[in-house]
């Protein structure tokens, strides 16, 4: 069972934001694991409030900021193993600050800072398979971009952006006596000190004219850990070296896509991405070959149409237009080695809609 309730305030400025949310789950799970029956219950009481507010500092700098409070509540229930019963509370302040310098209506240099949290899930910290740790920490984050965003004459624009996020505590099932059997065996889940994702995005539109367009994206993520250790996932022992990649994260990702309008109301665009090679879940001491890279071209068709009262829409995609294999999720396990999961082949959707937009006398 899932309860939500939020609420938003705004000033008569329109722009200072105040809310709130409240979230109840409660979930009762029977199992039996090797023969041995389980009847537990867990319950979670989640609470945020938040507050948000620009101010224009002169003509051309603006600055934004913002706070967040969250509190979670979560209690675990072994009704056959009363002494397994606990409970744990967080609570965090994150705050975030951004500004923005305006040259001319469209061109602007922006800084922005952000903190992030993450409770421990029920699983990571209530299981009945080994693994759990009721003493886990709050995954937490900090995070800074840069970014700068331009318009190119009258035919474009263009944007650049440079990020940074540090994580702390990221939860991992790591183990120091890591042979599976012997009775030193301490393999549980346990918070990794340091980790970090950055990297930079550029995107760039141009118009050639008022029937075509064309976008370039390009992003490049580093995501690292930075404190060594040693990691178990699914019979994989893997020791982690400060600056080894995270698993399933490409460095490289590359999309262009194309607009035609050959006449009013229809949109015929062609779309083509890049994504280079992973490494597969579970070999996080980068010791396996890597998922292969991987280009998809994709298309699709668009249709509008006033009608009375509104519009008629109609559109047709087509994903993976040269049906190519390949494969965008791998993992590595000691038991069956590295296993892939092949992406869907070439995939046809449609659709008919019609959008009533009001009426009138």
């Amino acid at each position: 069972m899932q309860v939500t309730h939020e609420g938003t305030l705004l000033s008569s400025r329109n722009v200072l934001v105040l809310g709130g949310e409240y979230t109840r789950n409660d979930l009762g799970t029977r199992s039996l694991v090797f023969g041995s029956p389980g009847l537990t219950s867990k319950d979670e009481d989640i609470l945020a409030l938040f507050a948000q507010d620009t101010f224009n500092v002169t003509s051309h700098l603006t600055l934004s900021g913002g706070i967040r409070y969250d509190h979670d509540q979560i209690g675990f229930t072994d009704n056959l193993s009363p002494s397994n019963n606990a409970s744990r509370r967080f609570s965090r302040v994150t705050p975030r600050a951004g500004l923005t310098y305006s040259f001319n209506p469209r061109a602007s240099l922006y800084f922005s800072f952000s903190e992030g949290f993450r409770t421990p899930t029920i699983d990571e910290m209530f299981t009945r398979l080994g693994s759990s740790n009721v003493n886990l920490k709050p995954v937490r984050s900090r995070g800074f971009e840069v970014g700068l965003k331009s318009g190119l004459g009258t035919w474009g624009t263009a944007e650049l952006a440079v990020y940074q996020t540090d994580v702390r505590d990221e939860i991992f099932f790591t183990c120091t006596v890591c042979t599976f059997g012997d009775p030193a065996f301490d393999g549980f889940n346990r918070n990794i000190d340091k980790s970090r994702r950055r990297g930079f995005e550029a995107t760039v539109k141009v118009r050639f004219s008022r029937q075509f367009d064309v976008g370039l994206n390009y992003s490049y993520t580093e995501a690292q850990f930075r404190t060594a250790t040693t990691i178990s996932t699914g019979g994989t022992v893997a020791v982690v070296d400060a600056g080894d990649s995270i698993p399933l994260v490409p460095k490289n990702r590359l999309s262009v896509t194309g607009n035609y309008g050959p006449i009013p109301g229809l949109t015929l665009s062609l779309s083509g991405s890049y994504v280079s090679t992973q490494f597969h879940l579970n070999d996080n001491g980068n010791a396996q070959p890597r998922l292969p890279g991987y280009f998809v071209l994709n298309g699709r068709a668009a249709y509008e149409l006033p009608g009375p009262y509104g519009r008629f829409k109609a559109f047709l995609t087509v994903n993976n237009l040269l049906d190519k294999e390949y494969f965008s999720y791998g993992i590595f396990s000691d038991f069956s080695g590295r296993n892939v999961m092949p992406a869907p082949g070439i995939a046809v959707y449609g659709g008919l809609s019609y959008q009533f937009e009001g009426f009138s006398k």
